[in-house]
């Protein structure tokens, strides 16, 4: 059992910018960024993840901490013009968070079809918006058509899925 991490980020404020986070070779769980502890006000934008698919956490970007759970925050955060493909899960977060992302920004990300689940969201009553980004080359906006809203959805894991989350 193993871990293929691309970089843990714990500290508020700061800026990951302009990198390719490749979990190509990832054997146990694979993690392009992982947020966790106090993350307020951090930036990601400009990179790129690619093949986080292996072990039970899988994702290109995972928000949330184990190991004290209160102290988890991505509030005031920025998740903007990222690329995203052949992934299992493009953002997700940990699970029994409630509010530790309130505030946060995702916008003009852009999700390929490749990608499992584009965000999954486990903390009710947590919600996050989607709109602002794109889906296999669908922007998710207020003139998306119905169609286009609901193939979207179907990539997405949260309250509608599951009861219990946000």
């Amino acid at each position: 059992y193993g871990m293929l991490l691309g970089l843990a980020v714990g500290q508020s404020g700061g800026t990951v910018s302009g990198n390719t986070f490749n979990g190509s070779s990832a054997a146990g769980n694979g993690i392009g960024v992982w947020m966790y502890g106090d993350c307020t006000g951090i930036t990601i934008n400009n990179n790129t993840f690619t093949n986080w698919s292996s072990g039970s956490i899988q994702a290109a970007i995972y928000i949330g901490n184990s190991d004290t759970p209160a102290q988890n925050t991505a509030a005031n955060a920025t998740i903007s013009n990222n690329t995203f493909a052949s992934s299992t899960d493009g953002i997700r977060f940990r699970g029994g968070q409630p509010n530790s992302h309130a505030g946060l920004s995702l916008v003009g990300n852009s999700f390929a079809g490749t990608v499992g689940t584009y965000i999954r969201n486990p903390n009710a009553p947590t919600t996050v918006s989607a709109a602002g980004n794109t889906y296999n080359s669908v922007v998710l906006n207020g003139a998306t058509p119905t169609a286009d809203i609901l193939a979207i959805a179907d990539k997405m894991l949260d309250k509608v899925d599951v009861d219990t989350y946000g």
